[in-house]
């Protein structure tokens, strides 16, 4: 690991890509941002962990997250949670189920990728960045779900609600799905913080995961 700061910082990537490691690994690998590490000390026990991983792909963002790579830099350098979330999208796999936050079209990165080696979150690497400004959790943490499964094993304990019950609970929930709604649809005007923004995504992909797995309409 170098010390020196990087003095060039490649362009940020968007979409999808299938683009073996590149610049961005190269740079990422030094790890140059003080949340990261202190002279060679890496300093959290997961991104050491992540370090030893093999890189499997360069970092891209979303289509709509509308960063330079000066700005992408930036804003990984914000916490170390960021940077372990950024090792996670390198080393990971795309499993057959995304999580219900990357399937709904949020997160910072174009795919729902995830890590599930000892030693690293469950989370993918999209719920884990954004989490350093909030508290998603990902949807790879309910137990109802296997996330390198084919589809989504059952969760038998919601078989006994019965039509009243799941009537009462979509009664309940839907002035919350309301407010939610509302609140993603102005946050896409681009005017919050992007912080701000990746929160309410959080909120609205927990509620709408509520509403799906107990069956409201």
């Amino acid at each position: 690991m170098a010390n020196a700061a990087p003095t060039t910082i490649p362009v940020a990537r968007h979409g999808e890509s299938a683009d073996s490691p590149g610049d961005w690994v190269e740079l990422v690998l030094r790890l140059p941002w003080p949340v990261a590490r202190r002279s060679q000390m890496i300093l959290s026990p997961t991104l050491q962990t992540l370090y030893q991983e093999e890189m499997v792909r360069e970092p891209t963002l979303r289509e709509t997250i509308h960063w330079g790579g000066e700005e992408f830099f930036q804003a990984i350098g914000e916490s170390i949670r960021r940077v372990e979330a950024l090792f996670i999208f390198m080393t990971g796999v795309r499993p057959n189920v995304q999580c219900d936050y990357c399937l709904q079209g949020y997160g910072v990165f174009p795919v729902c990728i995830a890590n599930h080696q000892p030693g690293v979150p469950n989370n993918c690497a999209n719920c884990w960045w954004a989490g350093s400004n909030g508290h998603q959790q990902c949807s790879f943490n309910y137990p109802v779900v296997n996330p390198f499964a084919a589809r989504v094993i059952p969760n038998r304990g919601l078989s006994n609600m019965t039509p009243a019950m799941r009537g009462d609970f979509d009664r309940l929930l839907r002035p919350v799905r309301t407010a939610t709604a509302a609140l993603a649809e102005q946050a896409e005007d681009g005017t919050l913080p992007q912080a701000h923004r990746d929160s309410i995504r959080a909120l609205k992909a927990a509620v709408d995961s509520l509403v799906a797995r107990f069956g409201g309409h």
